[in-house]
């Protein structure tokens, strides 16, 4: 029986803009639970979070965000899908089209709280967490 326990580092030195992320696993056993062992991808749980960040990914700025915020992506890099999450793992907006470079997105409609943003490209999925205020 396995579970894995992701833990997210984040180091940022705000005097010379430079962020860096890591991310770990931790594995253990519980006796009489059933074994789960994500792929990844971020499929396994309707309800889970796939949490995939670096400076060479994507951006989300400004974060806390009040009405607007800006989503840098790499370059080369088309996000075909954009998912609004809750903490506890609600759809609460979804977009389709083809996104690219720096785009804004409008979230105003957002009450107050924690959100992830999932972004899908033809090949990879990121996500962040940002904070609507």
């Amino acid at each position: 029986m396995k579970y894995l326990l992701y833990i997210s580092l984040a180091v940022i030195f705000t005097l010379t803009g430079f962020q860096a992320q890591a991310q770990s696993r931790l594995s253990f056993n519980i006796p009489g639970c059933p074994s789960s062992e994500p792929d990844g991808n971020g499929d396994d749980d309707p309800n889970s979070v796939e949490l995939i960040s670096s400076t060479d990914e994507i951006r989300l700025f400004p974060n806390p965000v009040q009405s607007n915020v800006t989503v840098s992506t790499p370059e080369h890099t088309a996000i075909t899908q954009i998912e609004i999450v809750s903490l506890t793992g609600a759809l609460i907006q979804s977009l389709s089209g083809n996104f690219s470079g720096d785009f804004n997105l409008n979230l105003s409609s957002l009450s107050s709280g924690v959100y992830f943003i999932r972004l899908q490209s033809p090949t990879r999925r990121y996500t962040e967490k940002f904070i609507k205020n």
